[in-house]
């Protein structure tokens, strides 16, 4: 008896066919395979099994079952991942073992790549905005819907949020959002659906407004007032609600913090005027304008104001001839950087810092020496004067000065010839001071060497100024005595110098 070979009837032979991608989800695609022959047994089981990045899936990774034994099957892929290449192959199974087809790769597409433009409201349309996107790859599908989408809400805008609908196709697009309220900031993205999916650009928000500052000009009458303003050329992506310029002195980046003009909203050039500018100091001016997403600002302008002008006051001199008038003036030294409009001096006897708000002259303007004549004046009073002038910047005023003491010299004196207790003296008052010399005479004493109208004998020769005569009476033989002429006015009385003589 004989035996031949052993033999086992064998494993199932099986082929792949091609895959189709869902034109509408990118997640399916369909394909199957055909068994040609199953082999020593009967095929339980088969369809096709997959693996991204992998040529060798087997029945232990993802797969469909689609039916048994010999032939032709449909197989339906689901869960694919956009922008994959995957490896698929065909299987079967009988009582052998597993056989497989040969692999067959098939990638998926990628959604859209895109970018969101950046949104500007319209100048005439409050509560409208334009938009929209550049889709810069199609992801290998056709773009079937595109737009933007929009919320004040929320940071991250979905078509479930309002959005645009800005029909097919690649490329640049444009949006229009409606029904804004345009005192708000808003998130702004793009999107674009292929059969991948919807994708979305990056978010954008409406970027703060564009304005200019325009130059200043300070008044020609009013040193503390300046105009200017600016021009909000962009509102950005919300519409401007407040507009003017900011400055703060001697520092180049004022705010709204600072001192600052309102003036109206929305874009457009706008006109300030600027007040409550301080003499002599630079400025730092700049346009601003304000939107739901911040202030921005122009560039700085410096402007310097101008100062008052520099003068002092003359020391007056009353008239010897015309009590009650009083000579004064000034000089101005530096007019200020403006021009010299009025000057002249101010007086008052009983204000101690006179101003023009008291009695004063007028003597016209420009700078340099000037003379000022006071009239009306009561001679036996003390008076404050000062000089004033006043230009484009303001009022200054001199220093204060008052009348001063008389001055007053003393004369030699001359023994009687006749009788020994008389003598001749006296002085010569040079200056009155500015105040009438209500009193003039010498003073003479044996027993001090300074003798006074208190502690001394005294004459009293007349008042004002100039030279006079006095008679001394009362001296006694052998003694030394002292002698000084004297001048009074409202000020007080001042003395000459002393003089001593002999009586033999």
């Amino acid at each position: 008896m004989a035996y031949g070979n052993v033999v086992t009837a064998g494993l199932p032979s099986v082929i792949t066919t091609a895959l189709t991608l869902s034109s509408s989800d990118n997640s399916l695609a369909s394909g199957g395979g055909v068994v040609t022959d199953e082999g020593g047994a009967e095929v339980t089981a088969r369809g096709i099994c997959w693996l991204p990045n992998n040529a060798t899936p087997t029945t232990a990774n993802p797969k469909t079952t689609d039916g048994d034994r010999s032939g032709a099957f449909s197989s339906a892929v689901t869960g694919l991942l956009n922008g994959t290449t995957y490896y698929f192959r065909a299987y079967a199974t009988n009582a052998y073992g597993t056989a497989y087809g040969p692999y067959i790769p098939l990638t998926t597409k990628v959604v859209p790549t895109l970018s969101t433009n950046t949104p500007s409201i319209s100048t005439d349309r409050p509560g409208v905005a334009s938009a929209g996107g550049n889709i810069t790859n199609d992801g290998g599908a056709n773009i079937t819907s595109r737009g933007v989408c929009w919320s004040s809400t929320n940071s991250s805008p979905t078509i479930a949020d309002a959005h645009s609908s800005d029909g097919t196709g690649a490329g640049n697009f444009s949006s229009i959002l409606t029904g804004l309220d345009a005192s708000k900031k808003y998130y702004v993205r793009a999107y674009a659906t292929n059969s991948a999916g919807l994708a979305y650009g990056n978010v954008v928000t409406a970027g703060l407004p564009s304005v200019i500052t325009t130059a200043l000009t300070l008044s020609s009458s009013d040193n503390s007032l300046a105009s200017g303003g600016g021009v909000v050329t962009d509102e950005g992506g919300a519409e401007v609600t407040a507009r003017g310029i900011c400055w703060l002195p001697n520092n180049a980046t004022p705010t709204t913090a600072n001192p600052k003009t309102t003036d109206g909203d929305r874009s457009g050039a706008f006109s300030s005027a600027v007040t409550g500018l301080l003499n002599g100091t630079t400025y730092y001016f700049r346009a601003y304008a304000t939107n739901a997403y911040g202030t921005a600002y122009g560039p700085y302008i410096p402007l310097t104001t101008k100062v008052v002008p520099t003068l002092s006051t003359n020391t007056p001199s009353i008239s010897a001839d015309q009590p009650g008038i009083v000579f004064a003036g000034g000089k101005i030294t530096n007019d200020g950087g403006a021009g010299i409009t009025e000057k002249g001096v101010c007086w008052s006897s009983t204000n101690s810092s006179p101003t023009i708000a008291d009695s004063h002259s007028s003597d016209g303007s420009g700078s340099g020496d000037f003379t000022s004549t006071l009239t009306g004046l009561v001679a036996t009073k003390m008076y404050y004067i000062r000089a004033y002038a006043k230009n484009s910047a303001g009022i200054s005023y001199g220093n204060i000065t008052t009348p001063a003491l008389p001055s007053v010299t003393t004369g030699d004196v001359t023994l009687s010839g006749t009788d020994i207790s008389m003598a001749t003296g006296g002085g010569n008052v040079t200056n009155e001071g500015g105040l009438e010399v209500s009193a003039r005479g010498i003073c003479w004493s044996s027993s001090t060497s300074a003798p006074t109208i208190t502690n001394s004998s005294f004459t009293k020769d007349y008042s004002r100024g100039g030279i006079f005569t006095s008679s001394l009476t009362g001296l006694k033989k052998g003694n030394t005595y002292y002698v000084r002429a004297y001048a009074t006015n409202p000020l007080g009385t001042i003395y000459g110098n002393v003089v001593m003589f002999v009586i033999p």
